[in-house]
């Protein structure tokens, strides 16, 4: 609003509607007024399958590294880390 006011006082007023013109009034062309729950693109087939099998090769090395590194930090400073409660 301040830039507007700014603007007007430059280029002078403007002719706006009177109601809440900033507000977005119609409708998402996608979604309906309820929400985005369905989409009214026509289906298509995507040309490749998307139901393949991945395979399992256990934890990254990194993360066990991080855990290697949490455990060397915990006895440094004698305190064990519980996440996502006070003590931590």
């Amino acid at each position: 609003m301040a830039n507007q006011k700014e603007a007007a006082g430059k280029l002078g007023t403007w002719d706006l509607p009177k109601d809440d013109w900033f507000v977005q009034t119609q409708s998402d062309p996608i979604c309906s007024s309820a929400g985005c729950d369905q989409y009214k693109h026509l289906k298509k087939d995507r040309g490749y399958d998307i139901d393949y099998p991945v395979p399992q090769l256990g934890v990254d090395r990194d993360i066990v590294g991080a855990h290697e590194n949490l455990d060397v930090a915990e006895k440094i400073v004698g305190h064990h880390l519980i996440m996502g409660t006070k003590e931590s």
